[in-house]
């Protein structure tokens, strides 16, 4: 005697519409950020950044809310010191006491 058990589950998926885009060099930069037809904020981070850290879920959050009109561009400084030293991106406090990264 076999005994079929019918296991049935229900999955809810969600279409993620913005998109995150980790830059990997000049050429990928000047595609994905300079050329896109939507509107991109770049989010210049080290791996070692705890501020960068704290800050990524409420600029993701702020992403996600726009629901694909922007999408988020991340450039490691480490990786891209090019790319981040042209937009005048440092590590140090500037003069209004904002962390710059």
């Amino acid at each position: 005697m076999s005994l079929t058990k019918i296991i049935t589950r229900t999955f809810s998926t969600t279409i993620t519409r913005h998109r995150i885009i980790k830059i990997q060099d000049q050429e990928d930069f000047n595609q994905q950020v300079l050329n896109s037809k939507e509107p991109v904020v770049i989010d210049f981070f080290a791996t070692w950044c705890g501020p960068c850290k704290m800050l990524l879920p409420r600029v993701e959050k702020i992403i996600e809310e726009h629901k694909g009109e922007i999408h988020l561009a991340k450039v490691d400084i480490d990786d891209n010191a090019e790319i981040a030293m042209e937009y005048g991106v440092s590590t140090n406090l500037d003069s209004d006491y904002r962390v710059i990264i």
